[in-house]
């Protein structure tokens, strides 16, 4: 009789304990779900400013930035602390990149047709991914010269 009370409390204890896993696993789906379309305002910011290659931002500054040839995102990208530095070097063709390739082999009066975008945001190596994400289902197209095959929709 002892042992089957204490194999009813085991068996209860352990109920109580998968209830509360699948609550706190419930609630961490629910908080990730919210927190990736809370950034579509800064995403959509940073994609329809189409600001010309030459207003770049200001030093020192992190963020989340694109690309884009004739109107469409081609490069979408981040940097922690030297936004502006990094797009120089995608748009001299330093970076040793395909995106950077593309760009330096761009006529005068093809890159008149290249433009920037850009968001400032903490912590943009954590958000790039859903950046990405937000700019192939927008254009219905993964950009061209990002080579993260595995993480596009």
């Amino acid at each position: 009789m002892a042992l089957q009370l204490k194999f009813i409390r085991l068996v209860c204890i352990l109920l109580v304990l998968l209830l509360v896993i699948s609550a706190i696993e419930g609630r961490s789906r629910y908080h990730r779900r919210r927190s990736s379309t809370r950034h579509h305002k800064s995403y959509k910011k940073a994609i329809d400013q189409n600001r010309r290659i030459t207003n770049l931002p200001k030093r020192g500054s992190t963020g989340l930035y694109a690309i884009k040839y004739r109107g469409k995102v081609i490069y979408g990208g981040q940097s922690k602390g030297h936004l502006r530095r990094r797009l120089q070097k995608h748009l001299s063709g330093r970076d040793g990149q395909h995106i950077g390739q593309f760009i330096k082999g761009l006529s005068k009066s093809q890159k008149k047709h290249l433009s920037i975008d850009w968001t400032q945001v903490k912590n943009p190596d954590k958000k790039e991914r859903g950046y990405l994400k937000y700019i192939s289902r927008k254009q219905r197209k993964w950009p061209k010269y990002n080579r993260k095959q595995g993480d596009h929709v």
